[in-house]
């Protein structure tokens, strides 16, 4: 697909890089250098990330990794494989400096529109990576794409967060997502979505899951063995 065909560009790319690198060197491996502040929040988000399915066993794809840290908070899940795929080379660097003596930890550089760097997984996860404003605008393009080659390699199916456009301060930086539009690219995928924002009021969860199979006679999903 050409660069001007999609809504990443190597324009973008660059930006991006720039931008974390930056971070890095200013605030060294850690969360700051990742945008997420001070705040210690890191380990809120991953713990709604993995509630939806059970890890244990299974292998995960994490696209805008960062370090590869959600390999970390999923250590005590016992899943059987952890692959990142982050755009930044100083973040990969420190993220396989950090874990890349885990066996079983794999950490990528490249773009989360890269197909070719995508492999058949159980669950991926994407904390962050729609949280930046594209200069071209484009962020549905841009998250749909992602949620789309995500959802095609994940066996049971796609955990990903946003900012929500409701809030009462905005950074010129940032993309904040309207949840009635993240659900209904969520909805273009699978009928099992999922939407959670009971854990902060400016941030939120959406789940999609391949499970949308229904019993026609009570449209109720077959995986819940619903038989009232």
């Amino acid at each position: 697909m050409k660069s001007e065909d999609t809504p990443w560009s190597s324009e973008e790319s660059d930006s991006v890089v720039k931008r974390y690198e930056s971070r890095l060197r200013n605030h060294g491996v850690g969360e700051e250098a990742l945008g997420w502040g001070k705040k210690g929040r890191q380990q809120l988000r991953f713990s709604v990330l993995a509630s939806h399915w059970d890890l244990s066993g299974k292998r995960i794809l994490d696209l805008g990794a960062g370090f590869g840290d959600f390999y970390a908070f999923t250590k005590q899940l016992n899943p059987r494989e952890y692959i990142g795929i982050d755009l930044t080379p100083g973040l990969v660097a420190a993220g396989r400096e950090r874990y890349g003596h885990e066996p079983r930890f794999t950490l990528k550089l490249g773009s989360a529109t890269d197909e070719s760097l995508f492999e058949h997984v159980d669950v991926t996860v994407i904390s962050g990576l729609f949280n930046f404003r594209l200069n071209s605008g484009r962020n549905r393009e841009f998250i749909s794409r992602v949620l789309g080659l995500a959802f095609k390699y994940s066996n049971l199916g796609v955990a990903c967060n946003f900012v929500t456009d409701r809030v009462d301060y905005r950074d010129s930086l940032m993309h904040y997502q309207s949840p009635c539009e993240a659900l209904d690219i969520a909805l273009s995928f699978t009928r099992n979505v999922t939407l959670q924002q009971d854990y902060m009021p400016f941030e939120y969860s959406v789940f999609l899951d391949r499970r949308d199979q229904f019993v026609p006679e009570s449209a109720v999903f077959s995986h819940l063995n619903w038989n009232k």
